[in-house]
């Protein structure tokens, strides 16, 4: 993180050359079909120098990850491809840099109905085998990503989408809002998702939902 840090100007600079043309760089070259569903360890090298940016908490990044997002002008939500992984650092990007910039950005991406729509509701009616689609796993939790760090930049709908994904029947990923609603508002309403709304939306009444940047034990 220090080597990052002291050379963050380069590295911008590096990454701005990297995002310069009409598409954003992909693994392979722009026709490449290796790797189709890539891990979380496979993603295009803007994709690492925006989060290793993003540990620095440099503000210049913010401008950086709009440009990102206007270049994701088409997401496929039956394919887990290199625009996963950008998705995925323009939330990561948010939650540590907590500005309105970066804020606005994770909650443009949140909001689109290719990664919104992935929920699974738990209900008496709701098979379970819906829940089977690993691709729609993969943009659910890019959702609950981006729902992160829209909310760690004070944004109230980053926490509305928090509290929708309590009812979500895969549990990691409403144990996962929970313990971040749990960090942001120091209290515990478990899984009651009409507690919780209640709670945020008082507190944002009163003014005191804030940025919140995401503090790792290492800072």
């Amino acid at each position: 993180r220090a080597i990052v840090f002291i050379c963050r100007h380069r590295l911008l600079g590096k990454r701005d050359a990297m995002l310069s043309g009409s598409e954003l760089p992909v693994i392979g070259g722009l026709h490449s079909k290796r790797h189709d569903v890539p891990d979380m360890g496979f993603a295009p090298e803007p994709v690492y120098l925006i989060n290793a940016l993003a540990q620095t908490r440099d503000p210049r990044l913010a401008a950086r990850l709009r440009r990102v997002a206007d270049m994701l002008y088409h997401i496929d939500p039956a394919v887990s491809d290199y625009r996963f992984s950008y998705l995925h650092s323009i939330g990561y990007a948010a939650e540590l840099l907590a500005t309105p910039e970066a804020g606005a950005v994770a909650e443009e991406m949140m909001l689109r109905g290719e990664i919104r729509d992935q929920l699974v509701q738990r209900g008496a009616f709701v098979d379970a085998r819906a829940t089977s689609d690993y691709i729609a796993e993969r943009f659910a939790y890019l959702g609950l990503c981006l729902a992160r760090g829209a909310a760690r930049c004070g944004f109230l709908s980053g926490y509305a989408r928090l509290a929708d994904y309590l009812e979500e029947m895969r549990l990691y990923l409403a144990r996962s809002a929970r313990r971040e609603l749990v960090e942001l508002l120091g209290c515990d309403h478990g899984f009651d998702r009409q507690k919780w709304i209640a709670e945020f939306e008082n507190r944002n009444a009163d003014k005191s939902i804030r940025p919140q940047a995401f503090i790792e034990i290492i800072d």
